[in-house]
């Protein structure tokens, strides 16, 4: 997924900014912070951001243990969850947020700002 400045918010978190254009998405069915399946979001210059747990639940995807930059405290991480409605045309699979846990929403921007195309 190529993000396009249109999709970049208002003083957006560097994880926006920072050689942010190119990402992808993997589903795993292990991996996971508790165990079990992992939503994976990859910046493909920069590797990994983030591996929630996922769960799937029709077109619900609930994504838990989700890192979110701490804005207090000394921890630099809390942990959020967060829900998101998805759909899947041919190779097209498009989400939307139903409830983002992040308040730097970098997450939510990166899963709904553009349609994901399937490899």
């Amino acid at each position: 997924m190529s993000l396009k400045p249109s999709d970049i918010p208002p003083s957006p978190p560097p994880e926006l900014t920072d050689h942010a254009m190119h990402w992808t998405m993997k589903i795993l069915s292990s991996g996971g912070p508790s165990g079990g399946p992992a939503l994976v979001i990859i910046n493909d210059e920069l590797g990994s951001l983030e591996e929630p747990d996922l769960e799937v639940d029709g077109n619900r995807l609930m994504l838990g243990h989700e890192e979110c930059a701490s804005t207090s405290g000394p921890a630099p991480y809390t942990y959020v969850s967060s829900e998101y409605s998805w759909s899947l045309v041919g190779h097209d699979l498009r989400i939307s947020t139903v409830r983002a846990g992040c308040p730097d929403r970098v997450a939510s921007t990166l899963l709904t700002a553009e349609t994901w195309k399937k490899q």
